[in-house]
């Protein structure tokens, strides 16, 4: 098992040429500089990057992914080459610094020359210094993702990555939704709540002001607009509001049975038996707020979840969302965690109240 970003310094500094293969992540090097580092899935990153950005339409993405065309320029005419090189960049990038949160195998393999070379032109050494420098810098807004939340202090000039955003949210959906990648946005945060201009919680009621009249107004109705709104779980996310509703039943039910089925796809790579002990650990160790809805929850045989008792539907999807996004990034998941992560976010849009 190997540290990724050591290993490529350490091929980096012997003048090393060829290909360094960690699992779902290739590092392309030549004579020691490093040119590139590629995932499996970059092909729906760069289009989810650009679908977010506006640039192109989710039916023309989704026919790009199905064809399993290698992305080029040509598919995107209305681009600069400069800006196509900044999408994969920035993507080579972001593929770095997902390294070095891992520890793998690897391989070695004969050289092969990519398609682009977008991280030639760096000092490889200076390179991978600045990466592990975020690795730590980020270290717990990465671990926490799928638990903190983030609320917009009063005064906040405009900016362009919360300008759509509501008062509060779950960063999570601001990485899903987001027109960056994961590591720029990270460090955007970083900086916004360096500056003071967000608060960050792992609890949406702990540490915050009481609510604004902007997040009051988003529980008194539930028109289609508001549910068809940019952020479609996050309007529903602080749980000092209690909503009573009528007839949640069959909507919790195919909650459930949707949540059940994602479960079953994560965890499509583990051994039966050790099913059961995987979401025993995730229910067991949920966030504060979510562990009264995780008391009436039962793991069956089959490794389903199952309820026995009526919570309400905004609890249901606020639990089961973060038990889904905790279970994607188990360490014991391997590969598809970016997929995974994008069909719970579906899983939101689809069941959000």
């Amino acid at each position: 098992m190997f540290d990724p970003v050591s290993l490529i310094k350490e091929k980096s500094a012997k003048d090393y040429s060829g290909i360094v293969r960690f699992g779902e992540f290739t590092a392309f090097l030549d004579s020691g500089v490093l040119l590139h580092v590629q995932n499996q899935n970059d092909t729906m990153w760069l289009l989810r990057i650009m679908v977010c950005c506006g640039l192109i339409s989710e039916g023309y993405a989704h026919n790009l992914r199905i064809s399993q065309e290698y992305l080029t320029l040509q598919f995107f005419p209305f681009l600069s080459n400069e800006d196509w090189l900044l999408l994969i960049e920035d993507r080579a990038r972001q593929n770095l610094f997902d390294l070095s949160f891992l520890v793998v195998e690897s391989s070695i393999e004969q050289p092969f020359e990519p398609f682009y070379r977008p991280l030639q032109k760096y000092d490889t050494q200076e390179l991978l210094q600045e990466i592990e420098g975020h690795r730590q810098g980020l270290y717990f807004l990465r671990s926490r993702i799928q638990e903190l939340w983030v609320k917009k202090s009063k005064g906040i000039p405009s900016h362009p990555l919360l300008d759509s955003c509501p008062q509060t949210f779950a960063l999570h959906e601001l990485m899903v939704q987001s027109p960056w990648e994961e590591l720029q946005l990270l460090l955007e945060i970083k900086t916004l709540l360096k500056e003071g201009h967000i608060q960050i919680s792992e609890n949406p009621g702990t540490n915050f002001s009481p609510l604004t009249e902007e997040e009051e107004s988003l529980f008194s109705d539930h028109d289609r607009s508001k549910q068809e709104s940019h952020f479609v779980i996050a309007k529903e996310n602080l749980e000092k509001v209690v909503i009573a509703k009528h007839g949640d039943s069959p909507k919790i039910d195919g909650m459930l049975y949707d949540a059940n089925d994602l479960l079953r796809t994560i965890a499509n790579s583990f051994e039966a038996s050790a099913i059961q002990d995987w979401l025993r650990e995730l229910v067991e160790n949920s966030p504060r707020p979510h562990r009264e809805f995780f008391s009436i929850v039962r793991i069956q045989g089959d490794g389903t979840l199952v309820l026995v008792g009526n919570p309400a539907a905004i609890t249901t999807l606020q639990a089961l969302g973060s038990l889904l996004l905790r279970a994607a990034r188990s360490p014991l998941v391997v590969g598809g965690r970016r997929e995974f992560i994008t069909a719970i976010g579906k899983w939101g849009q689809k069941w959000s109240i």
